[in-house]
């Protein structure tokens, strides 16, 4: 099974293509596309993602997209309202580029699915061996490690090891709803 898994992102997204289908899983392409700094433009990510995604979708045949979901931001008491402000804000741009990978998915009829940023670390402490809470979360070498120890493979960019491990845990998902 072919997935191409996403990092979402409102200026660089990790983007990769996993096949998980043979004996060895493989990362066939990765990469970390800008599409913007900080734009609250949809309408120019589009202009900038959707022909890469097009691209990509009709180079490698992906059966399922996979994305990380935005994070829930929770203020805390010691922030400042301008703080609190950039929080809101960065999770409503992540909403709206999430979307619209959900839609230029199920336009091209492909399966979609999301990984929640939580669920993530959890996946990578577990392979990796590492104590896991909310205080004590993966780091971004750990990631790294770990797209290392599965697929042999070394991605340029977190936002790209992000996006492999994605894909890798959407495909663990699907295996065990089957089993």
């Amino acid at each position: 099974m072919i997935i191409l898994g996403i990092d979402p992102g409102y200026s660089n997204l990790g983007v990769a293509v996993v096949d998980l289908g043979g004996p060895t899983p493989q990362v066939l392409w990765s990469d970390c596309i800008h599409v913007g700094a900080h734009s609250s433009r949809p309408e120019g990510w589009a202009a900038r993602l959707i022909p890469k995604l097009d691209d990509l979708a009709e180079r490698f045949a992906p059966q399922v997209v996979a994305t990380e979901t935005p994070p829930f931001i929770t203020p805390t008491r010691k922030m400042s309202m301008e703080a609190v402000g950039r929080l809101v804000k960065t999770s409503a741009l992540l909403s709206r580029v999430s979307g619209m990978i959900q839609g230029w998915a199920h336009s091209r009829g492909l399966d979609y699915g999301e990984i929640a940023p939580v669920a993530l670390k959890r996946h990578v402490a577990k392979r990796l061996g590492i104590r896991w809470n909310r205080k004590f979360m993966p780091k971004k070498s750990e990631v790294g490690l770990c797209v290392k120890e599965v697929f042999g493979a070394s991605p340029k960019t977190d936002h790209e090891q992000d996006a492999v491990m994605i894909a890798h845990l959407y495909h663990s998902r699907l295996a065990s709803e089957a089993a």
